[in-house]
């Protein structure tokens, strides 16, 4: 006698597997929840690391621009400055680093030059005279204050990022989604 109806020990087998089956599906579910709500998170973080750099390239080229003028200016006058040539390959070297991580610390290479070569143009026999470059200097030590304050917010930026890829799920997922490590813009010692 054949009956189309499964035993009762199989319908229990089955409703197990069914439930174990249920239950790992929620598990995944939760997880793939969790790891949207992650990239979402490392997405902002990203973008807010990318605003911040803006901000630093943004005092950086206008600091540049005005100390191309102050050097023409100077070299119109006549002065000789030792660090000019320094930097202006410090300049170049940050307009041409191939990525991002290259270009951070050849940023932070140009802040260094960029302060000796004003403290050499500040102690310049008879600068005080040349009125227009004493008032770019100043301009450019208040953008210089700026891009202080830019890259603390900067470096900020890079630690809460840092520190939300490396969290579990993200940080199996990170590398594979192109979210790297992000240098920090630290001070450097002049090559």
């Amino acid at each position: 006698m054949s009956s189309d109806h499964p035993p009762a020990e199989e319908k229990h087998h089955l409703r197990i597997s069914l439930g174990i089956l249920f239950f790992l599906l929620i598990i995944l579910m939760a997880v793939i929840t969790v790891g949207i709500v992650s990239l979402r998170s490392l997405i902002s973080h990203d973008e807010a690391v990318t605003r911040a750099w803006g901000e630093i390239q943004l005092v950086q080229d206008s600091r540049r621009e005005l100390l191309t003028d102050v050097i023409g200016e100077l070299e119109v006058a006549r002065y000789t400055l030792t660090w000019r040539d320094r930097w202006r390959e410090a300049r170049e070297e940050a307009d041409t680093a191939p990525t991002f991580s290259d270009e951070v610390p050849a940023f932070a290479n140009l802040d260094v030059v960029t302060d000796r070569f004003l403290l050499e143009i500040r102690q310049s026999p008879g600068i005080d005279s040349l009125q227009s470059v004493v008032v770019s200097i100043e301009e450019v030590e208040r953008l210089n204050a700026r891009l202080g304050s830019a890259r603390y917010t900067y470096n900020e930026q890079v630690r809460e990022y840092q520190g939300q890829r490396e969290r579990i799920p993200i940080r199996w997922f990170a590398r594979l989604f192109g979210f790297g490590d992000v240098p920090e813009y630290l001070r450097i010692v002049v090559r």
